[in-house]
């Protein structure tokens, strides 16, 4: 996610069992965990959904989104 209203430094990371870490995006400000797997994340101007599969899909743009829930 690029030009967001947080620092790229904000980021979602996935630790594994075995203690390994992957960064899966950068400029998060808020996310949520939707049923199928997949995340709903905002740089704070953007919406994405993140696809288990890896495919980002932009969902909505605004001024100043402060938190994220995927809903049914």
């Amino acid at each position: 996610m690029t030009s967001g209203a947080v620092s790229s430094k904000w980021e979602l990371v996935r630790q594994a069992a075995d203690g390994s870490k992957q960064v899966v995006a950068s400029s998060v400000a808020s996310f949520d965990l939707a049923r199928d797997g997949s995340l709903i994340v905002t740089n704070g101007r953007k919406v994405e959904r993140l696809a288990p599969d890896g495919r980002r899909e932009e969902i909505a743009t605004d001024h100043l989104v402060q938190q994220v829930a995927a809903l049914a």
